[in-house]
């Protein structure tokens, strides 16, 4: 089956960012709140009727967009009176959101350029960011592809700058989808899986992955395109919307297609169909009857695939969806062939010639690639500084490194060398100790065999005196008794008794001095 003939179909980030579901009914309280404020306007000027003007527009925002414009275009109005550029720039931003809502689109994409040029002069980032979404998603709308993807990488380029993922992933989604409808599914798919990766808050992920996986139906990874679509189905089947059960019903409708189940394509389809015609969104019901087409088409039911697609001519044309009126006549140029119908099938080109020239001329074409190369160039310039950033870092922290090292080295150096110190300082106080141990052995032995000498020379001598002693002491008794003899021999006083008394005292004095240095001597070896 040809690419071309499903190129009309959108993806959801059109609705995602700044166009939410419209129509959504109102509660009591919101609308009394609403009535309040619009009595208080009638007698209120100035600011404070611009205050009150834009608060009933904000609050009516995708509640009732008519009303909605109205106190938006009153707002807008107040502001340029008042002068002040802030105000303009978000009174012009809300109210150029809310005329595409009720199907100005022209006149808002003027409105928002025009706004747009404002907010860039004054340096008003917010709103810059919100613009730029803004218009890529209307010119992708309208067909414009060019200056769609001209305001989506602006819109990125300015989002990456404040480093919020959410704002960053929702760019990065509405550049795959003016991928995915000019039919450039790869570069789709590049964009959207890097959008699911900066999804980190899961807002959206349930409507990328079926995006996704509707660029792998077209890129013929059907496999994967159903596991993206049944993993939707199971982890989000609580928070499913009709807007995404109907992008659900019609991926699984192509890849049956493309898997050659017709039966089970037509019935995911006309289920499609009853929930975006259940939402009012003209848009899917031209996909699904453009997709369903091609089913008739493929199992040669003439009849039904012309009626099919005729209704979904009709309805593009109606609502401007010019991809739905182009694909419609692809589809049905190759079913007037098929029939023989050449005059039907030469108007059917013609159609598609004309939606082509007002959507993909040679100049758009040119501008499309002349955007992704800018932006692919101002990506790489920005790897580039980022690497040469990083390399310059690299280089410090190896010269810091390098440093380190030799601070650690001479650490270690010196660690070793204070080691080795003390290693041999311990060794010489061990050979030290061991040699003063050896002297002290050497003397305590000397000394111990200069005291067994002695004591064995006291024990000598202490004998010797023992010996001499005993002799002086038995001479003593000797003299002792030749005294006594002599003194009384026959009564008569001999003159030599005295001397030898005298003699034998001295003695006994000599005895006892002996025998106490003896004593002594013997004390002093116990």
């Amino acid at each position: 089956m040809n690419k071309a003939s499903f190129r009309g179909i959108q993806v959801f980030f059109i609705l995602v960012t700044s166009l939410s579901a419209a129509g959504a009914p109102p509660n009591d309280s919101l609308r009394q709140s609403v009535d309040s404020l619009r009595q208080r306007l009638q007698h209120a000027s100035g600011m404070e009727r611009y205050e009150l003007a834009f608060k009933i527009a904000y609050d009516m925002f995708d509640v009732d967009n008519p009303l909605a414009s109205k106190y938006a275009e009153e707002a807008f109005e107040i502001a340029k009176d008042l002068g002040d550029s802030a105000t303009i720039v978000r009174s012009g931003r809300i109210y150029g959101q809310l005329l595409w809502r009720v199907g100005r689109l022209q006149k808002a994409i003027d409105q928002m350029e025009w706004t747009l040029a404002i907010a860039d002069r004054c340096g008003l980032e917010k709103d810059l960011r919100f613009l730029s979404n803004s218009l890529s998603i209307a010119y992708t709308y309208r067909g414009q592809y060019d200056k769609a993807l001209q305001h989506n990488f602006k819109s990125l380029e300015l989002r990456q700058q404040t480093g919020n993922k959410l704002e960053i992933s929702i760019a990065q989604s509405n550049i795959g989808t003016t991928f995915y409808t000019i039919g450039i599914y790869d570069r789709a798919a590049e964009f959207l899986k890097k959008s699911l990766a900066m999804d980190s808050v899961n807002h959206y992920t349930p409507n990328l992955k079926i995006s996704l996986a509707l660029c792998y139906a077209y890129l013929n990874y059907l496999n994967e395109s159903r596991d993206l679509i049944e993993s939707v189905r199971t982890n989000y089947a609580d928070k499913l919307t009709t807007h995404t059960l109907t992008r659900i019903e019609l991926g699984l409708g192509i890849v049956e297609t493309r898997e050659g189940n017709f039966g089970s394509a037509e019935k995911h389809l006309k289920l499609g169909y009853n929930l975006a015609a259940r939402d009012s969104n003209k848009t899917f019901m031209s996909d699904c009857l453009i997709a369903l087409g091609q089913v008739y088409l493929a199992t040669n039911n003439i009849e039904s695939a012309e009626e099919i697609l005729l209704r979904s001519e009709s309805l593009s044309l109606k609502s401007g969806y010019r991809n739905g009126i182009e694909s419609s006549n692809i589809a049905l140029a190759k079913l007037y062939s098929l029939q023989r119908n050449h005059v039907k099938a030469s108007a059917a080109k013609s159609k598609i010639l004309a939606a082509r020239d007002s959507s993909m001329n040679q100049q758009v074409i040119e501008n499309i690639y002349r955007h992704q190369f800018d932006f692919y160039e101002k990506e790489n310039t920005k790897t580039i500084a980022t690497q040469s950033e990083l390399l310059i870092l690299k280089e410090q922290a190896i010269r810091h490194a390098l440093i380190l090292n030799i601070v650690l080295w001479t650490c270690a150096s010196l660690l070793v060398a204070i080691a080795l110190l003390l290693y041999r300082r311990n060794r010489e106080k061990k050979h030290i100790a061991l040699e003063l141990e050896q002297k002290v052995h050497e003397r305590t032995a000397a000394l111990r065999d200069s005291v067994e000498r002695l004591q064995r020379s006291e024990l000598e001598r202490n004998f010797l005196l023992d010996g001499i002693t005993a002799r002086l002491k038995a001479n003593l008794a000797t003299f002792n008794g030749l005294s006594l003899i002599a003194a009384t021999y026959n009564g008569v006083p001999i003159d030599f008794a005295e001397n030898i008394e005298k003699a034998s005292d001295g003695l006994a004095t000599v005895i006892k001095q002996v025998e106490h240095s003896k004593k002594l001597s013997s004390a002093s070896f116990r």
